[in-house]
């Protein structure tokens, strides 16, 4: 089940992600980031 851990990751990092603040990988942040976009683009 693949999709399941894909949503297991995302739930992981949401947990860890105040915790370490800044410290979260480089990548990841920017995977969120480009995600966010997307989603903002999308609602206007």
């Amino acid at each position: 089940m693949e999709h399941e851990r894909i949503i297991w990751v995302l739930f992981f990092a949401a947990k860890t992600r105040p915790i370490h603040g800044l410290h979260v990988n480089p990548l990841v942040n920017q995977r969120n980031e480009s995600r966010r976009a997307n989603l903002t683009s999308r609602t206007e």
